[in-house]
């Protein structure tokens, strides 16, 4: 296993089992930007953004896994991903990671990348999915929801749109499907979470 050092060591480690709230990446704004590598956390006591490490990237697409571990302060890299992507969203389910959407570059074009890639910890180890994305999806909101995983909005390339439908994959059927109704409006980069309501609220309001 090849472990990368962190371009910035700041000589603190997590050594708690508390719950931390982590931000890690980003795009910031101005004309030349490029996705941040900065991986920062919330110190709960001094009510402050910290810096804990950084991470490894070039700006271009490529297909690379990096895993972080804060006790030792060290990124590892593990096996590479069978497709370059971008703007693609992972998901957790089962513990595997599921690497779903994106794009990647071929010449000066956008192409959607429809794999649907799955990877398992254990034996470092991706795996190509037999069942594809229904339709290319780049920046989707994403989120776990009993035994499915559901992509909300994005944008497709090889549609030139934005888009406003949701979407869903079984990992136990190996199946996708698309539910009924759209969001609002259009859209791509959406935030999504799963939440368990209180059983005074009523899921129609």
């Amino acid at each position: 296993m090849e472990e990368i050092k962190p371009i910035l060591r700041h000589g603190k480690k997590i050594r708690s089992n508390k719950k931390m709230l982590l931000l890690v990446g980003g795009l910031p704004p101005g004309p030349d930007r490029l996705p941040s590598n900065l991986v920062q956390y919330y110190d709960d006591e001094k009510k402050t953004w910290k810096i804990l490490t950084r991470g490894v990237h070039n700006g271009e697409y490529v297909p690379w896994l990096y895993c972080y571990d804060p006790v030792m302060d060290v990124w590892a890299r593990k096996q590479d991903m069978n497709t370059k992507r971008a703007i693609h969203t992972l998901a957790v389910m089962n513990d595997r990671l599921y690497a779903i959407g994106g794009n990647h570059l071929k010449g000066f074009s956008h192409l959607d990348v429809m794999l649907v890639e799955c990877y398992d910890p254990k034996g470092d180890q991706w795996n190509i999915l037999q069942t594809p994305i229904l339709e290319g999806r780049s920046g989707p909101g994403c989120a776990v929801l009993d035994d499915s995983i559901y992509l909300v909005g994005g944008y497709s390339w090889s549609m030139g749109a934005y888009k406003s439908s949701t979407i869903c994959y079984c990992p136990e059927k190996g199946t996708w499907t698309e539910l009924e109704g759209d969001v609002a409006e259009p859209l791509a980069g959406p935030a999504c979470a799963t939440v368990i309501l209180p059983a005074c609220v009523p899921y129609n309001k």
